[in-house]
């Protein structure tokens, strides 16, 4: 790591440069204060402690990671827009939360549908559910399955109105 340490009439500046690097292990390591330790270890051998309000360290093993370490040892994880914002939200965190909403979109379209074909089976709810994240997420549905997760009803041998 880098650091510039500039001397103005007794008091030092120390500025960090950001790193970035894989998470190799999270150990948690008691508490400070009212503040939860996590022993954070990088792929590239750098060691230092998070400090967090809740026991939840918001990042994983394996994930790539831009940070600074004091030299006290502190780490920080740098959000993407450069600042720390008081929390480590990981950049798979986001990508959860977005997962979870069109899951749970999935899940609510897959409810109605199999209301209006008067269908009233968890298992199909939660298997239509999936087939539709499948595509939302994917748009790759194997179309040659009997079991679409969307009925052509302009095709030959379908009867009836759509249920929707």
């Amino acid at each position: 790591m880098s650091i510039f340490r500039i001397k103005f009439i007794n008091q030092t500046y120390i500025k960090t440069i950001m790193k970035t690097g894989k998470i190799k292990a999270i150990n948690g390591d008691g508490t400070w204060k009212d503040l939860f330790k996590f022993e954070v270890e990088i792929d590239n051998g750098d060691i230092g402690n998070m400090y967090k309000k809740s026991d939840n360290p918001f990042v994983e093993v394996g994930q790539e990671i831009n940070y600074t370490l004091s030299d006290k040892g502190t780490l920080k994880i740098i959000e993407e827009g450069g600042g720390t914002g008081g929390s480590s939200y990981s950049y798979a965190k986001k990508d959860d939360v977005q997962r979870y909403i069109i899951r749970q979109s999935c899940l609510n379209r897959a409810v109605d549908f199999h209301i209006a074909k008067q269908s009233f089976s968890e298992e199909e709810i939660l298997k239509q559910a999936e087939r539709f994240e499948q595509w939302v997420l994917t748009k790759n549905v194997d179309h040659n399955s009997k079991d679409l997760p969307f009925v052509d009803y302009n095709k030959a041998g379908q009867s009836g109105n759509p249920p929707f």
